[in-house]
């Protein structure tokens, strides 16, 4: 009896692929791998967001210019009502900055007001080479200026209309208005400013997407700077800081009779 004939084998035809196709789909593949490995790691993709409270001890109050005005009536005492103690308005008489490397994106551009009579915010700080914007919301006119500061003189500007002034001189300066006296600000120009964090009215703020890095927090009051802290960023975490206690700077002694 002879052997069955053995079963054969089936086998797969070949499929010819174009050459064309075989080199775009290694050229979507190296793509794909490129855009992966390239991806921003230090840009806002990792950056968080640092806040903290700010805390003013009980009678702080700011160091007085050596002209000061004199107190409204309504904070002096006139027989009938306890005068209304001065409070200090965070948001818009301080600045918490932040110091330290450059933030990817950051402008050097800076915007004031003059509204209700006066600057907001007064305390303004800025890294060189910034263009500050003053735009008067006022009924009447201002000439602001920089005491000491070239390029920042006295310029009057109509109610409604703004100007713009470069600062480039590293330092610190205080603001006048030779329109309307009591108008005060102080402006201080620092070259490794990284952030500028947003103040609410209890004091707390935030700065946002600060990629990680070493920093240092620094709050001014006018001329005066009236807290600081250190700050570690890490990548993708909140970082809270512990509250600032502001300290007052030492008031000028009154000047002695002649």
């Amino acid at each position: 009896m002879s052997d069955p004939t053995p079963r054969q084998r089936r086998s797969i035809p070949a499929v010819s692929v174009p050459s064309a196709l075989l080199v775009l789909g290694a050229t979507a593949c190296l793509a794909a791998t490129a855009l992966l490995c390239t991806w921003p790691l230090s840009s806002t993709a990792l950056a968080v967001d640092v806040k903290g409270m700010l805390r003013a001890p009980e009678g702080y109050l700011p160091a007085p210019a050596a002209d000061e005005r004199k107190p409204y009536y309504w904070e002096e005492w006139n027989g009938f009502l306890d005068p209304r103690p001065r409070r200090v308005d965070m948001r818009r008489e301080l600045a918490v900055v932040l110091l330290g490397p450059p933030q990817a994106g950051a402008e050097n551009r800076a915007s004031i007001q003059l509204v209700g009579g006066s600057l907001s915010p007064s305390t303004i700080v800025v890294r060189p080479d910034t263009i500050l914007r003053i735009e008067n919301k006022d009924d009447f006119a201002h000439e602001l200026f920089a005491e000491g500061l070239d390029g920042f003189s006295a310029e009057a500007t109509s109610s409604g209309q703004a100007r713009t002034v470069r600062v480039t001189q590293p330092g610190s300066w205080p603001i006048r208005d030779r329109q309307v006296a009591h108008v005060r600000g102080h402006l201080h120009v620092i070259a490794n400013v990284s952030a500028l964090a947003t103040i609410e009215a209890n004091g707390e703020y935030k700065f946002v997407n600060v990629a990680p890095g070493q920093y240092t927090i620094k709050v001014f009051h006018g001329a005066s700077e009236v807290a600081t802290a250190t700050a570690q960023v890490v990548e993708s975490r909140e970082l809270v800081i512990d509250p600032l206690m502001l300290t007052a700077p030492p008031r000028p002694a009154a000047a002695a009779p002649r």
